[in-house]
């Protein structure tokens, strides 16, 4: 039995004195006692359907409210200062033309394109996960540890993780840091 049913069922219950072990008689059916007032109901609330209005309430303000948990997510991961150093970086090295889409589900939704076949295109499938990851991993040695890598050295830390992730592929001509930046640059 879903939640949304027990609570209608306490609902009930409570409305009719069914809490009792002994069964009541139901004057009126249920969704005339959901109906509002003014359609001459009792206006109690369909749980379901109240559930599934506030859902879609979250989904409109999570999409249209500035300070919402996703454009956070957005800023922080794709346009400020630091990731747009990083995403730079990584659109120079594959040697990609590329406007920053407004947010995470769409970057990674056209991330993905004929590239995937080849090494070098799953290096590029690795690559916004990998720049993400790296970009939490400052925010939270800055937020928890106080302690900041400087751009160089935060572009150096993600093609190091990025070669690691390629030689935990097993990709063969990601020997070197050298060796998988000219092999993307080439190849893509």
């Amino acid at each position: 039995m879903s939640i949304a049913r027990r609570i209608e069922k306490l609902q009930r219950d409570f409305l009719w004195g069914g809490l009792e072990e002994e069964h009541k008689f139901h004057l009126v059916n249920w969704q005339q006692v959901c109906t509002p007032l003014y359609g001459g109901g009792l206006g109690i609330r369909d749980v379901a359907i109240f559930n599934k209005a506030l859902l879609g309430k979250w989904l409109w303000r999570y999409s249209m409210e500035p300070t919402s948990l996703w454009s956070m997510v957005n800023h922080l991961l794709l346009h400020c200062p630091v990731a747009w150093e990083l995403w730079s970086m990584v659109l120079i090295l594959f040697g990609i033309t590329w406007v920053m889409p407004r947010g995470v589900v769409d970057l990674l939704n056209c991330w993905h394109g004929p590239r995937s076949k080849s090494e070098a295109g799953k290096i590029w499938k690795m690559t916004p996960h990998c720049l993400m990851w790296c970009i939490w991993q400052e925010r939270n040695d800055r937020t928890f540890n106080g302690e900041e890598k400087s751009i160089p050295a935060l572009k150096f830390h993600l093609l190091h993780i990025l070669l690691s992730w390629a030689k935990a592929a097993h990709l063969d001509s990601s020997c070197s840091l050298s060796d998988m930046i000219d092999y993307c640059s080439v190849c893509l």
